[in-house]
């Protein structure tokens, strides 16, 4: 569970915070109106990578299982019924 933490009580508690930080994950710790976060390394990095909203990233993710599965379902459409044509 995520805790606000007085930020006096953070050497008292240290350890504490850091356990639960990476139980729960970002911790956020108070001084008067000011507040500081806390968070472990992957979700600061994970911050820091853009964020686009196309499918680029999606590119060359799937297995050869997935491709070929995706495929076999595909070679439907590529069949022509010649009586649909006459």
């Amino acid at each position: 569970m995520n805790q606000v933490w007085q930020l006096q009580d953070t050497q008292t508690h240290f350890n504490d915070i850091i356990e639960s930080t990476k139980k729960y994950g970002t911790q956020i710790l108070k001084q008067d109106k000011t507040e500081f976060v806390l968070l472990t390394m992957e979700d600061y990095q994970r911050l820091l990578q853009p964020i686009y909203h196309d499918l680029d990233r999606l590119a060359a993710t799937w297995t050869e299982e997935q491709s070929n599965e995706f495929l076999s379902v595909l070679s439907d459409f590529s069949q022509i019924d010649e009586a649909l044509w006459r």
